[in-house]
This record gives C-alpha cells, structure tokens and sequence, in this order.
C-alpha cells in the first residue's frame, strides 16, 4: 500500500486558506517546501496553489475563476506537476453556472483531509473519497465541462459534466447536502463512462460536522476507485486549539472483500499572524511490513 501512497504523491495537490479580497475579485493561494521521510526513502516536494474569481464591472452576473495548482520535486523543479481550472461563471437565479474547466461539485460537497498526511496520501485518498477529476485532470490536457451549483433554503445543490475528447471519456457528477445545524450530511453520486470498459458509478454517503473549535467528517463510499469490489470508510476530525495552532486526524479503511486495510494520520500545524506556517504528519499503516511515513512542511499562505 504505501508504494502505492509514494507514487500517487507525484500527482499531489496543495491547498491554500488565507484571502486577499477587493469588491469584483477574491484571491488565495499558498506556496509549500516539505520533505516526506520513512528514514529510508526521502520525497522532497515544492508546492504551489492560488485561486482567483470575481465578477466583470457591470456584467450583471457575469464572472470569471481561474485555479492552479502544481508540485513538483524539489530535486527536479523542471519536472512539474500540475492542474489548471478556468472558466467563465453566471449567475442564475439561486444559483451559478461555470462554463470552461471547472472542478467537479463532489470537491466542495465533501472536505479533503487535511492532517495527518504528505502529498502523496492526499491524491492517494481523492482516488477512494473524491473526485477522479482530480486525476483525470492532471493525464488529459483537454477536459472541459460544465458546472451549477444552487442554493435552496437549507438544501444545497450541485451537479458537474466533464469530456476529454482524446480519452473518450465523460464524468458526470451529482451532490446534495443539507444544513443542520452542527450537523451537515450529503449524499454524492459519480459516474465515469469509457468507450469500451463501459460505465461505473461510485457513491458516498457522510455528514460534515462544526462546532466552535471542532470540526470533522464521516463518509461511506461504495464502489470506491469505481471498484465493485472496493469500498471506504473516510473519518476526519481537527480542533483549532487558539489562534494559531491547529491539530487533527485521518483514519481511512479500505475493504477489498478478502480484507480491509486501515491508513492513520495525526498532524498539526502552526500559523504566524502573517501568514507563514509550519506542520508536521505522520502516516502509519496496518500492514505490518509498512513504516509510517513523517512528513514535515513550511509554507507562506496568502
């Protein structure tokens, strides 16, 4: 298993959280040195993500949004990964239309880790609980697509479709959710067609949860990996203990059928008042034969 987490972690994705804002544009973003460790083999990593949207002057609900998002190994910085999101957006009613390369609606539905992992897991983790667009994105250059997302009382709901013309493949993508109160469940339907293999569809049932410095997940998937024969179970939890500092967990267990194997995650991280941080995670495996994996970090948030 952890091979396979190490390879993923060539595709991984960062993610930034501190806003610059004005009054017709958001932007955000984050950049990343980290250095992944089992005390036999290193990854050294560079990551780099932003994100920018706002409205044209006077455009009565027109817009625009523009995500990048790449790693690359430090060693060899020509040698870069990365997935751009662009597009035009427009707004409808309770809702809002993207037009271009969106992202798929199952990213903002369900919340990706964020402790307790290196680059490599949380790739490895969107495979078996989000969405394969994350994936699909970073081998094909041609995926464009489709995207609403409307707002009904306490119902929120979402739906996506993408093609890539040289793979000959579309994804359609389907959330809804529910606000409760602390309580947040969401039930989120994908469905990858191939010329050829066919058509597969994965579900996931869960419930986000926030109150006060708490936070965390739970989610169900069915057909994980667009495996009959795979499923997950997907539990996450972070404290912000003050201002500054913020600890939290993963636990992922697979189920192959003849067995399951469970992945944990334990980290933190520490913000400076001006953006910069520091974190540190550990992955740990069931299997026997697999040393967990250290992961360490500092980065700038903007």
């Amino acid at each position: 298993m952890k091979k396979i987490v190490l390879c993923a972690g060539l595709a991984s994705i960062a993610t930034g959280v501190a806003a610059q804002s004005g009054p017709d544009m958001m932007f955000e973003g984050a950049i990343a040195y980290g250095i992944s460790t089992d005390f036999t083999d290193d990854f050294e990593y560079v990551t780099l993500d932003f994100s920018l949207e706002g409205q044209f002057p006077g455009s009565a609900g027109l817009g625009y949004f523009l995500d990048y998002e790449s790693l690359a190994e430090s060693s060899d910085l020509g040698d870069n990964i990365d997935a751009l999101y662009y597009g035009l957006t427009y707004d409808v009613g309770p809702g809002t239309l993207q037009f271009g390369r969106p992202k798929s609606v199952i990213t903002d539905f369900t919340d990706s880790p964020r402790y307790g992992q290196d680059p490599s897991f949380r790739i490895f983790l969107s495979s078996f609980t989000g969405s394969i667009l994350e994936l699909l994105t970073l081998d094909e250059e041609d995926i464009y697509g489709l995207r609403y997302d409307g707002n009904y009382g306490q119902f929120n709901v979402g739906l996506s479709l993408h093609y890539s013309q040289s793979a000959d493949v579309t994804l359609s993508s389907a959330a809804l959710s529910y606000d409760a109160g602390n309580f947040t469940p969401f039930v989120l339907v994908e469905t990858l067609s191939e010329f050829g293999p066919g058509e597969e569809t994965r579900f996931s049932l869960g419930t986000k949860y926030a109150d006060g410095p708490f936070s965390g997940l739970i989610s169900y998937t069915m057909n994980a990996a667009f495996d009959p024969d795979l499923s997950s179970l997907l539990l996450t939890g972070e404290y912000q203990v003050n201002d500054n500092f913020e600890a939290g967990l993963t636990i992922l267990q697979i189920d192959g059928g003849g067995g399951a194997e469970e992945i944990y995650g334990i980290g933190g991280q520490y913000t400076f008042d001006v953006g910069a941080y520091v974190r540190a995670d550990v992955t740990a495996f069931s299997s026997g034969g697999d040393d967990p994996i250290y992961n360490f970090e500092v980065g700038y948030e903007f």
